[in-house]
C-alpha cells in the first residue's frame, strides 16, 4: 500500500483534538494532539517544512513518535495549513510562535510533563532557533539553595570567555547574550553554527552561580572552593589524589523523588589491575578504567554483571607532529597509514573497545562522508615504497629512524602501543613508546606539542562540525599543527547551515582533502562495553534511562540494598 495513505490514515484514527492560540502578531495558529493509547508525560510537537502542513509532512514522526510511546502534537506554522498570517519568515517568527505552543502545552498538560521538540527542513531551523531562545524551567536551585536564573547563565558564558576557559572558542561567534527576564536567555550568533547548541551541552560549559563566583579566578586557586552547582548532588569531601564524594542535592530541580541515591564517592585508583580487582571484591560498584581484553570478556560472561555497549562519536586515531621531521613528508604518512594492519590491531588490543574505521567522519555522520573516499588498507609492499621515498636510509639496526610514541597510560592505549611498535617495525620504523597520564599527556602534546607521534582516543561530537577544533588552523585539539585554508574554510562553511543535505558537500570535500594530506591516521570507533554489577539499576546506558540522561548522569540510578 502507499505508506504515506496508511500513516494518514493511522494518525486520523487517533481522533486528533485541535487547539488554537494568538501570537504575538495577532494571528490564529492552529495545532493538533494525537494521544497515545497508553497514559504517558511525554510528547513531541512537530514543526514541518516550507509550503506544507503539519499533518502532510509529518503524519510519519507522529506514527513513529507513537510507537515510541509519545503524545504527539503537530501545528501548522503561520501562513501554513489553517494557520494565519501574511508570509513564511524561515524560522524567525515560527520559532517564536514555537515558544508560545510550548508554554501552551505545560499550561494545558501539567508542568511535569517532557517535551521532544522535532523539525523537518524549515522546521528544523525552527527547531534550533527555539532551542537557541529557551525559557527557563522555574524550579532550578543551586545546590546553596539560590535561584539560577538567566543572569548566571548570562555570566557562565562571557566568564568561560574571558578567563580563556576550555569552552572559550564555543562562544567565539556569539554577537551578544541577553536576559529579558530571570527565565529566558537570548543568544545572538554573528553567523548560523549548526554546531553551537551541541556545544553548549559539552565539555568546559557549565553553569556557575554569578553570586558564589563574580570576581574570582575559577580556573586558579579560586576554583578550589566549595562547589556549588544544580546537578543532582553536591559536593562533600575531597582528598585530593584519593578520593571525592558527593551526596544527594535536596534542592535538585528534577526532585524531591530524584536522585534515589544518597551519595556517591570516586576514588582514584591509577592502577587498572587494582581497580579491577576492587571491583571484582565489590569495593567499587562502577569501574571507570578500562581493564584489559581477557579481563573485559571475563566480566561480560559471568551472569553477575549486566555489560552494556555503546558506540560513542569517540574516535581512535594516530596524529604526527607536523612541524618535525620525517613527520612533515607525505611519503612517512603513507607509509605509516599503510603500514598499520589495523584489522590485527583491533584483535589483539582493542576487541572489546573498538571498531574499524571505514571513513574520515564518525559512522554516527555517515552523510557527511564521500562514499569514495576510504581510510588506508593495509598494504607491507606499498609501506615499503613510501619509505623508500622518504629518502630516509637504513641504519646498522635495519631501521630508517627511531621515533617516540606517546601515549595515555591506561588500556587499551598500552596494549595498542605495543601492537603498533611491532607493526611499525616491520617497515623500517623504531618505536619507543612513552606512556604518560594524562595531565602529562595534555602538557607535553595538547599544549606543548613536544612530540613525535602520539594515538588518542577522543570524543568528536555532538556534531560533525565538531571535528573542527582536531583538523582547522589553531584548532585546540589540533595538536598535530596541521593547515589547510581550504579545510578551514569547508569546515565553517559546513557549520553554517541546518540541513544535512546542504552540508554534506562541505565535509565529503574535507575527505578527500584529509585522504591526500593525511594529518592524521585513523584506526577505529570507540565502542563501550561497561560490566555494570546486577545489583545496580538505571545505570545511564541502561535502555531503562539511556534515552533520559546523559552517559554519567546518575540521578535515576538506584542499587539493591547490599
Amino acid at each position: 500500500g502507499d505508506p504515506m495513505r496508511e500513516n494518514v490514515g493511522f494518525c486520523r484514527s487517533l481522533n486528533p483534538q485541535e487547539y488554537t492560540i494568538k501570537n504575538d502578531k495577532g494571528n490564529t495558529l492552529h495545532g493538533w494532539l494525537f494521544k497515545n493509547a497508553k497514559p504517558t508525560n511525554k510528547y513531541m510537537i512537530f514543526f514541518h517544512g516550507y509550503n506544507i502542513n503539519g499533518l502532510a509532512d509529518g503524519n510519519r514522526y507522529v506514527r513513529l513518535y507513537n510507537e515510541f510511546g509519545f503524545n504527539c502534537f503537530v501545528v501548522d506554522h503561520v501562513h501554513q495549513g489553517k494557520s494565519e498570517g501574511k508570509c513564511v519568515t524561515f524560522g524567525e517568527q515560527e520559532s517564536k510562535d514555537c515558544i508560545k505552543w510550548l508554554h501552551f502545552l505545560v499550561d494545558e498538560f501539567g508542568k511535569d510533563i517532557e517535551i521532544v521538540i522535532h523539525g523537518v527542513s524549515m522546521g528544523g531551523a525552527t527547531a534550533i532557533l527555539t532551542a537557541a531562545n529557551p525559557d527557563l524551567p522555574e524550579n532550578v536551585k543551586f545546590s546553596d539553595g539560590e535561584p539560577m536564573t538567566s543572569n548566571d547563565v548570562k555570566f557562565s558564558f562571557e566568564e568561560i570567555v574571558k578567563q580563556g576557559g576550555q569552552a572559550a572558542g564555543v562562544f567565539a561567534d556569539v554577537a551578544s547574550i541577553e536576559c529579558p527576564d530571570d527565565n529566558t536567555v537570548v543568544i545572538t550568533l554573528n553567523n548560523p553554527n549548526a554546531a553551537f547548541l551541541g556545544s553548549l551541552g559539552y565539555d568546559g560549559v557549565y553553569i556557575l552561580p554569578e553570586h558564589v563566583y563574580a570576581g574570582k579566578d575559577w580556573l586558579g586557586e579560586d576554583g578550589m572552593q566549595t562547589p556549588v552547582g544544580t546537578g543532582p548532588f553536591v559536593f562533600n569531601e575531597f582528598n585530593s589524589g584519593v578520593s571525592l564524594s558527593v551526596v544527594k542535592n535536596e534542592n535538585y530541580y528534577k526532585g524531591p523523588d530524584l536522585p534515589y541515591l544518597d551519595g556517591i564517592s570516586y576514588s582514584f585508583i591509577a592502577d587498572v589491575d587494582t581497580a579491577l580487582q576492587s571491583f571484582k571484591n565489590g569495593e567499587l560498584d562502577i569501574m571507570g578504567l578500562i581493564p584489559s581484553e581477557a579481563s573485559t570478556k571475563e566480566l561480560m560472561a559471568d551472569p553477575n554483571y549486566n555489560c552494556y555497549v555503546n558506540m560513542y562519536a569517540s574516535r581512535f586515531y594516530l596524529g604526527f607532529n607536523l612541524d618535525k621531521e620525517p613527520f612533515n613528508d607525505i611519503n612517512f604518512r603513507n607509509a605509516v597509514a599503510v603500514g598499520i594492519n589495523k584489522d590485527d590491531l583491533i584483535t589483539k588490543a582493542m576487541e572489546t573497545c573498538c571498531v574499524k574505521g571505514e571513513n574520515y567522519f564518525s559512522p554516527l555522520f555517515n552523510w557527511a562522508n564521500d562514499p569514495a573516499v576510504t581510510l588506508p588498507e593495509y598494504d607491507a609492499a606499498k609501506a615499503a615504497e613510501y619509505m623508500e621515498a622518504t629518502g630516509l636510509e637504513k641504519d646498522d639496526e635495519g631501521f630508517y629512524c627511531h621515533i617516540e610514541l606517546a601515549t595515555y597510560n591506561y588500556e587499551p592505549f598500552p596494549s595498542m602501543s605495543q601492537v603498533l611498535k611491532s607493526q611499525l617495525a616491520e617497515i623500517g620504523i623504531d618505536v619507543k613508546i612513552n606512556m604518560m597520564e594524562y595531565a602529562a599527556w595534555d602538557e607535553n602534546v595538547a599544549q606543548n606539542h613536544d612530540f613525535d607521534m602520539t594515538v588518542i582516543g577522543t570524543y568528536i561530537g555532538p556534531d560533525v562540525s565538531n571535528f573542527s577544533p582536531h583538523i582547522t588552523t589553531g584548532g585546540y585539539f589540533n595538536f598535530m599543527n596541521y593547515s589547510n585554508e581550504k579545510v578551514d574554510e569547508l569546515m565553517t562553511s559546513g557549520a553554517g547551515l541546518v540541513a544535512e543535505e546542504d552540508r554534506a558537500p562541505f565535509y565529503q570535500e574535507v575527505c578527500g582533502i584529509l585522504a591526500e594530506d593525511l594529518p592524521i591516521v585513523v584506526i577505529g570507533e570507540w565502542v563501550a562495553y561497561t560490566p555494570v554489577p546486577a545489583y545496580v539499576h538505571n545505570y545511564p546506558l541502561s535502555d531503562e534511562v539511556k534515552d533520559k540522561v546523559g552517559t554519567s548522569d546518575m540521578s535515576e540510578t538506584w542499587m539493591d540494598q547490599q
